[in-house]
């Protein structure tokens, strides 16, 4: 099932609903294709790097130096060497750790304090890609050419998740909760209640999805005239195979539904909300 949200409304509530069919499976598994969209446009996104490389290490201070290496600090497209005016400062990409370039895309790692903790141990390790990484910090992929510094349009989209993380955070697993209660509900037809109790168990609040979802990586996309854009991808336990991912533009969520909505080019995301909509006849 993917939820897609009103682009026009302030508000997360509900706009497209969809149900695919899923794969009942063992009791343990996961539903499938829950997630998928009714065409997917795969082949439109972009490739994207492995999030769950170690991020590479400051250089090392020179052998008899005293002097600790310092951290490379964040530089925006327009940056230029000597420039007074330039926005390549250490203070410029807030608590985001310094990146480094990993094939195609910028990576970095990030503590986001709403989502600490989220998850059961299998689950976070999934979520970091079979690794046993910090709880506290999180990939990050920063959707800017690699060979070349970071442009301006996501420096303005990290900037916005350092200004708003906790409002931000609070929307993204609002959207989750009530996302899951649709995912639930459709499952309620097609399994029955021990297996879903296994597969999907009733929670009331939004702190009770905790042991259910656990969080990835945050994608950093390049901001443009209606605002920022950041995706947060999940792992959860009631779709192994595609993921869960929550698509924000400018502080609202727009979209809910599998990692590569969270990952991938908005205008891929918007073909699928588009799809969805064309899909329900409307």
């Amino acid at each position: 099932m993917i939820v897609a949200f009103d682009l026009a409304s302030p508000s997360a509530t509900t706009n497209k609903k969809l149900s695919r069919p899923t794969n009942a499976g063992a009791a343990a598994g996961s539903v499938g294709t829950l997630a998928l969209m009714a065409k997917k446009t795969t082949a439109k996104r972009s490739a994207r790097p492995s999030t769950t490389k170690a991020t590479k290490k400051p250089r090392a201070a020179a052998a008899g130096s005293d002097k600790p290496a310092k951290a490379k600090p964040f530089k925006s497209r327009s940056a230029k060497a000597g420039s007074a005016k330039s926005s390549a400062t250490p203070t410029s990409a807030g608590v985001f750790a310094p990146p480094t370039s990993e094939r195609f895309w910028w990576v970095s790692t990030r503590p986001i304090a709403a989502f600490e903790g989220l998850g059961t141990p299998a689950l976070r390790k999934a979520a970091g890609g079979g690794t046993k990484r910090s709880s506290k910090h999180f990939a990050v992929v920063i959707n800017s050419d690699a060979k070349k510094p970071i442009t301006d349009a996501c420096m303005k989209s990290m900037r916005d998740f350092d200004a708003n993380e906790a409002s931000l955070c609070k929307a993204v697993l609002a959207a989750i909760h009530k996302h899951y209660a649709m995912v639930r509900k459709t499952l309620a037809g097609l399994v029955g209640k021990e297996e879903l109790a296994a597969i999907a168990p009733a929670v009331r609040a939004v702190s009770d999805m905790s042991p259910l979802i656990a969080f990835s990586t945050l994608h950093i996309h390049a901001a443009d005239a209606a605002g920022s854009d950041l995706g947060f991808h999940f792992e959860c336990v009631w779709e192994e195979e595609h993921g869960l991912g929550v698509r924000v533009r400018d502080g609202r969520v727009v979209m809910v539904a599998s990692e590569e909505d969270a990952a991938g080019e908005w205008t891929c995301v918007q073909d699928a909300i588009k799809e969805m909509g064309d899909g329900m006849g409307g």
